[in-house]
């Protein structure tokens, strides 16, 4: 089986601190290396911690980047992992344990964030989350109770689904007034129940 061949025309092995400047150890200058399969290429100045390397797994080889002694990223053919020693798609990401960190998520310097999570914890983030609940989860700042969330295409007309920050959602409208407001025509196959009255015109 072949080791992988690492291509560069420079490839930065080490950094040596010199007063305030670096002095850089090249090697390569445009030629092939060839790390041999199971060896280290070191990323932290020889505490054996952070490194990536590359051994065989079934008739491919697997790459990986360890972080404190933690196989964090992993490259298997055309598969990555993050969090994970087997992906199993395009990019597989694993969430450590149950509980309300996200998985994947998306912030930005105002506190804004989206995030996902496969298993969520009773009560996390939200009373209405319960234990093993895969939550979509949306903050629009540092405090509760803000943000609003869009579900829809890629559209000139107001279509899709908004649930606001009050709890009311809206389906093709931007500005939801009840806890369901819909700006079109409801088809209705079973019954509607409720234990109040049902008002239908100005109530």
């Amino acid at each position: 089986m072949k080791t992988p061949i690492l291509r560069t025309c420079l490839i930065v092995l080490a950094a040596i601190s010199v007063g305030s400047s670096f002095a850089w150890t090249t090697i390569g200058g445009g030629d092939d290396v060839d790390v041999a399969s199971g060896k280290k290429i070191g990323l932290d100045g020889g505490t054996g911690k952070n490194y990536i390397t590359s051994f065989p797994v079934g008739n491919t080889n697997e790459v990986a980047l360890f972080s404190n002694n933690t196989q964090t990223l992993t490259a298997e053919g055309p598969y990555v992992g993050i969090g994970t020693t087997a992906p199993i798609s395009t990019l597989t990401v694993s969430a450590p344990s149950k509980g309300a960190i996200p998985v994947i998520a998306a912030v930005n310097p105002n506190g804004q964030e989206f995030y996902f999570n496969p298993n969520m914890c009773q009560g996390c983030v939200n009373p209405l989350v319960q234990s093993g609940d895969q939550a979509l989860i949306f903050s629009g700042g540092f405090s509760q109770g803000l943000g609003n969330f869009v579900l829809g295409n890629w559209n000139s007309g107001p279509v899709g689904i908004r649930i606001q920050n009050n709890g009311n959602i809206g389906i093709d409208t931007a500005f939801p007034q009840q806890k369901l407001d819909v700006a079109g025509n409801i088809r209705l196959t079973g019954n509607i129940v409720s234990p109040n009255d049902i008002c239908i015109g100005a109530c």
